[in-house]
Order: structure tokens, then C-alpha cells, then sequence
């Protein structure tokens, strides 16, 4: 059986959260609906104070062989408000120590989501380090600096979020951080008029789990078995390496998502399948897991970057393939998907200074957070979109080349903007020690900070 682990995913419910309400509801339901028999979880949100969302009898929910936990978090998830009147990070982290604090399951962590900075209540610094913090920074309003330092500080990580639409790939990370799981394919696309179905090929070497998860933007759209879907339906499958369709269905269904667990999954290549029949945009974001049996040698891409890089220095990332002994493995292909931003925080400042002094007016609204330009070009960004993407980024994906050793890299001339750059790097490769094929994904982020 896989390892167990205790999580608790603290969500900032203020106002300013608006325009990522969609996706957090989806892609947060999604993530909770990884869990497993034998997991403990719970939900906190917090804005002004922190409130348990789904803790009962105020613990952690202990996921039986039902998954009725699962279900009943997800249900909590789906009736949040986001109208708080400030942020209170520290309070959200805080609470959510207390319920992990107790609980007998481990290993344990917190999933911390935001999209602005503290200002009320405790700071998320004089919290003490006790379980790592996943922290995730949320557009372009947050102190990016006070995330990392708590991340770096409970031995957790920090994550930039680009776009809604970024989130659950994020998620996707995070939940490969447990022990013994490995992310084999993490990816984000659309599914349009023109391109109405997917094929995801996902390499799986020995694994007692295979774990497949389908998240989508519109929760309109529901799964099915129908291999000629019609109306809001989405046909999803997955292909075993033989090539037969499994009789595997998701476990776990929501409006938006579906799971799938597959028991002592097939050795080889497996493809994910997705059609609809729609007629707009709905952006798809597919995860692939691989759970390592107890005593099998556990194959993983380490990744390695600077902790942070000024504006205008150069970047590199370098990554390998290696054994939990060490033991590197052969790489065969391997890519680099990079998300930085076009226009940095601190030149929107100054470029759109006129138009942010003009938005006073419409700071009226309930979350009565600071008057600050940083606020209003959080909101000046809002206003513009989808038309105008006053902070774009910048994508673009390039072959890592063989360096020094068993290792490849990747070097980034161009930083002469400040913010998160994100890394999604995918890697193919063949293990002498297992005589296995191997696919492996990791994210990191790279804050470049503006001098």
C-alpha cells in the first residue's frame, strides 16, 4: 500500500480572491480528491480570522475505505465565499498547525494558497516552523519575498502562480512531493473547436499505483463514457501499453475533474485520452502519478537552481535523473516548458502610474485591504483583462542540453524582469539498475527579484 501523509490546504477567502474563485473551487476539490485510504486531511479558510472549512469535530478526517471523507471535503470546498475584509496569512497557518499538530498520521504538510500579502492578524513569520509550507503566490499582488521566506523556513516550497489556469498544475506538483510518489506527466493545454481531443503518453515503470487525474475549466462540462461525446460531455479513457482501453473508471467525479486509481498498473507506456464537443475554449490540465512499491529503488528528477537571481543576471537550471541511491539514470529526452514575465511588478508601477492614480474611485469595495499602488495595479490588472494582459509572461520551451556529468541544463539569458519564473521540465530516460524506461515532471520557480 502507498505511504500515508496528513495535509491541510489553508485558502485565502478575502475579496480580492475574485477573479481566481473558479479555479481555486475546481483545482482545490480536485487536489483533495487525490487522497487515499488511510490519508488524513483537512480544509482551512481564512481572510480576517481562520475558520475550519472541513475539519470534523475539529481534526483531521482520517479517509476510510469509503472515500466518503473526500466527498464531504469537497462539498465544504464548494460552499466558500470569498468576501473577507483583509488577509491574514499567519492566522490561516496557524490554524492550520493546530489540526495537524495532533494527528497521528505522517508525514504531514500544509498547502497555503494566496493571491495578496498580510496585513491583519498574525504574522506568517512568528509562526513557528513546524510542518513545511507549500506556498502559493497568486497573481501579482503578493509579497512573493514573505512567501519564500516561509516556505524556505518550514522546509516547504514556494510556488508562483501565473494565471488561474496555472493552479492545478501546481497542485499537481505538490501532491508528487509526498514519499514515494513521482509525477510522470503534468500538462496543461486547451481543448478548442479545432483541437477537440488529447492523447497524453505516460511511461510508467514498476508502480503497486498508478494515479490519473483530469482537471478542466468549466465545471458545466461533465465526464463520460460515451466515446462520441455530445453537449457538455467529455470522454475520458486511458490506453494501456497494450494498446486495449482500461476498464478502469475515475473513483472520484466532481464538476470539473476526474480521478482515477489504477492498481498494479501495467509496465510501458499508458496514453490519456480526453474528446469533447464543444465549440469555445476549455483549458485541460492532465497528472500522471507513479507510487514506488517499498523496497523497488525510487528513480526522480532533481532539479537545482539559485534560491533567487537579480534582474539581469543570467539563470540556470540544471537537472538530472537519479536513483534514491544516487545512481544516475540515462536521459534520453529531455525539455524545459518556461513561464517569466513579460513586464515586472516594479516597471508596471511606473509605466501604467497614471492610470493606477485613477482607479481611487473604484477602491470601494469589500475587501477593505490597504490603499496601496501595488493594490491598485492588482485591480488595474483586473480591469483590463481578458482583453489586455497588462502583466504578460512570456512561454516558451527549449531542449536542455547535456553539461558536466550525468547532468543537463538550461540557461536563461534574459531576466531583466522581476518575478516568478516557472520551470515545468519533463525528462525521459532508461535505468540500467531496474532495466526500465523512466518519465519523469518536476516545477520549480526561480523568484528574480528587481534591484
Amino acid at each position: 500500500m502507498p505511504a500515508t501523509v496528513s495535509a491541510c490546504l489553508i485558502i485565502d477567502t478575502s475579496a480580492s480572491m475574485q477573479p481566481w474563485v473558479a479555479n481555486t473551487l475546481i483545482d482545490s476539490k480536485a487536489f483533495v480528491s487525490y487522497a487515499l485510504a488511510g490519508d488524513a486531511l483537512a480544509v482551512i479558510n481564512y481572510d480576517v480570522n481562520a475558520s475550519n472549512c472541513y475539519a470534523p469535530n475539529g481534526q483531521m478526517a482520517i479517509v476510510d475505505a469509503t472515500l466518503s471523507q473526500i466527498a464531504a471535503a469537497t462539498q465544504a470546498i464548494s460552499g466558500l465565499t470569498f468576501n473577507g475584509n483583509c488577509t491574514n496569512i499567519g492566522g490561516g497557518i496557524q490554524a492550520g498547525y493546530n489540526l495537524l499538530t495532533p494527528s497521528g498520521v505522517s508525514p504531514k504538510a500544509t498547502v497555503l494558497l494566496t493571491d495578496g500579502q498580510q496585513n491583519c492578524g498574525t504574522s506568517p513569520i512568528s509562526v513557528p516552523p513546524t510542518f513545511p509550507v507549500y506556498a502559493c503566490g497568486m497573481g501579482s499582488a503578493v509579497d512573493a519575498a514573505q512567501l519564500q521566506q516561509v516556505a524556505s523556513r518550514t522546509n516547504g516550497i514556494y510556488y508562483g502562480v501565473a494565471y488561474p489556469v496555472n493552479m492545478m498544475q501546481i497542485y499537481n506538483q505538490i501532491r508528487s512531493s509526498q514519499p514515494r510518489i513521482q509525477s510522470v506527466l503534468n500538462y496543461l493545454t486547451a481543448l478548442t473547436s479545432s483541437q477537440q481531443n488529447l492523447l497524453l503518453p505516460a511511461t510508467i515503470s514498476s508502480a503497486d499505483l498508478q494515479q490519473v487525474g483530469v482537471v478542466w475549466s468549466d465545471p458545466n462540462y461533465v465526464y463520460s463514457n460515451n466515446s462520441s461525446p455530445s453537449g457538455n460531455q467529455l470522454y475520458i479513457v486511458l490506453y494501456q501499453p497494450n494498446g486495449q482501453i482500461s476498464a478502469i473508471t475515475p473513483s472520484r467525479l466532481g464538476g470539473g475533474y476526474a480521478i482515477f486509481d489504477v492498481p498494479s498498473p501495467q509496465i510501458g507506456t499508458w496514453n490519456v485520452y480526453v474528446q469533447w464537443a464543444g465549440t469555445s475554449s476549455l483549458s485541460v490540465t492532465s497528472g500522471v502519478f507513479e507510487f514506488t512499491p517499498s523496497g523497488v529503488s525510487e528513480v526522480s528528477l532533481a532539479l537545482e537552481a539559485p534560491p533567487l537571481v537579480k534582474a539581469g543576471s543570467p539563470l540556470q537550471l540544471n537537472a538530472r535523473l537519479l536513483h534514491d541511491d544516487g545512481e544516475p539514470v540515462t536521459i534520453t529526452s529531455i525539455t524545459a516548458q518556461v513561464l517569466a514575465p513579460r513586464l515586472s511588478v516594479k516597471n508596471a508601477l511606473v509605466k501604467y502610474k497614471d492610470d493606477i492614480a485613477a482607479l481611487t474611485p473604484v477602491l470601494d469595495e469589500p475587501d477593505h485591504e490597504q490603499d496601496t499602488p501595488l493594490r491598485r495595479l492588482s485591480l488595474l490588472h483586473r480591469l483590463y483583462l481578458p482583453t489586455h494582459d497588462i502583466l504578460p509572461y512570456r512561454r516558451f520551451e527549449a531542449p536542455m542540453a547535456a553539461s558536466s556529468g550525468d547532468a543537463h541544463a538550461l540557461a536563461v539569458s534574459d531576466t531583466s524582469q522581476g518575478g516568478s519564473y516557472n520551470f515545468c521540465v519533463r525528462a525521459t530516460g532508461y535505468s540500467n539498475k531496474t532495466k526500465e524506461a523512466v518519465q519523469r515532471t518536476q516545477i520549480i520557480t526561480v523568484p528574480v527579484i528587481d534591484t
